[in-house]
């Protein structure tokens, strides 16, 4: 109790750190058990979406932990407790908590421990106050740790956390390509995480412009159609996934009334349903982007709506300490289409450059390709200037061209052809 409430007191976070690092190690040997069965419980109700029971069970280890002192489990527990924080929005929190986990394995020898503390704490808790490219070494370092110590699952779940950094990134289409090719015969077919693998490489696959049909995600990595055939426990996992990588799709195709229509199909299900998870961070933007389009070209007041919340719950996340994360640009590009709406030219102009400014220096090339593309429609909507069109949609060309969306190039260079 005492130690609660010394807890409860702290205001420095080196303060709280020292704490945690000096609590007793814990002895009692059936709670050494539960925290175990606890931890493992916690990874089943995230894949469930049951955030209710995983709330419980993480207070209860966090609690534990506080009174009865650490224990092998402690570095999972404590990034339990992280992505606690980052659920309720708390980025600083939650990162601190992530910090503690990662320095907690220098105390403690468990190999497994390791892989899984170090991808909870790189995919679900340090994307949201960091740049995700940082993710990228860690989750590589904890698929080595779990193929070292046998744990197959959790090395392939480093490889996806790594493979959707990549993706958000902008690192090119084509090395996440080669990625997917040598590591998706390897996982079974009915492993959950093959499955999401899967259903990446093949939204990879379609961006290059490897397929039949760029909309559909059928092809050599995965067919949309077995969703429809999905009964499992992990069906509304693995749906909620695939519906999130076909509004990623869509943005980058162009398709706006689909994407529209499953925008406000999904609503924020995706953030609701897998808090923390690093691909939430291309969620808004896959929605928000067709969404402001649409309250652009109609003018329906529930599009303007739908649009306008997704550019708070931006500027939230910007509030919480996401400002060196990777939605930056996506607010301006946000701020950059309300100002459309609201007749601010001027203003509009500005933000999408300061967007663009920033997306090509943080190097994420799909977005600075978005920007400039974006920003073309703008000026040749209002007909300003065709000239400053011109070179935004080849500069758009350009980086659409070093990320590898041959598609996407192909249909800019016959609209420059039309248009211009």
């Amino acid at each position: 109790s005492e130690r609660l409430e010394a807890i409860a007191k702290i205001e420095h976070d080196d303060e709280y750190m020292q704490l945690v690092i000096d609590l007793p190690l814990m002895d009692d040997r059936e709670k050494l058990q539960s925290m175990t069965i606890l931890t493992r419980l916690c990874g089943y109700f995230m894949i469930l979406q049951d955030k209710q029971s995983f709330a419980m069970i993480v207070s209860r280890m966090a609690r534990w932990t506080f009174h009865y002192g650490l224990s092998l489990e402690s570095p999972v527990v404590f990034a339990y407790y992280a992505i606690s924080f980052i659920i309720r929005g708390d980025f600083a929190a939650g990162a601190l908590n992530g910090w503690i986990a990662l320095s907690l394995l220098e105390e403690f020898s468990n190999r497994k421990a390791k892989a899984r503390t170090i991808f909870l704490v790189w995919y679900y808790v340090l994307p949201w106050s960091r740049h995700i490219r940082d993710s990228e070494r860690p989750l590589i370092a904890g698929y080595h740790f779990a193929t070292d110590c046998g744990d197959t699952r959790m090395s392939f779940f480093c490889i996806f956390g790594k493979l959707i950094a990549d993706l958000i990134s902008g690192r090119p289409l084509r090395q996440i390509d080669d990625v997917c090719r040598a590591f998706v015969p390897q996982i079974a077919q009915s492993e959950l995480v093959g499955t999401l693998m899967r259903i990446l490489w093949q939204t990879v696959l379609n961006l290059i412009g490897q397929c039949e049909d760029v909309n559909k995600l059928v092809g050599e990595g995965w067919n949309e159609l077995e969703i429809a055939l999905e009964e499992s426990p992990h069906s509304p996992y693995v749906k909620n996934h695939f519906k999130a990588f076909k509004s990623y799709l869509y943005l980058f195709n162009g398709e706006h009334k689909r994407s529209v229509d499953l925008a406000m199909e999904r609503q924020d299900q995706f953030l609701e349903d897998n808090p923390g998870s690093a691909l939430g961070l291309i969620d808004l933007i896959s929605r928000g982007m067709p969404l402001f389009d649409a309250a652009q070209r109609t003018k329906k007041k529930r599009y303007i709506n739908a649009s306008n919340k997704i550019r708070k719950t931006c500027k939230t996340w910007l509030q919480n300490g996401n400002g060196v994360g990777s939605v930056v640009h996506h607010g301006m590009l946000f701020d950059a289409e309300k100002a459309i709406l609201e007749g601010k030219v001027e203003d509009a102009k500005g933000l999408y450059k300061r967007g663009i400014a920033f997306a090509s220096r943080a190097g994420f090339v799909q977005d600075a390709a978005l920007l400039h593309e974006r920003y073309a429609t703008f000026l040749l909507s209002r007909k300003i200037n065709s000239e400053e069109a011109r070179y935004h949609l080849e500069r758009a060309i350009i980086f659409y061209q070093e990320w590898g969306a041959q598609s996407r190039v192909q249909f800019i260079k016959q609209r420059v052809s039309a248009q211009l």
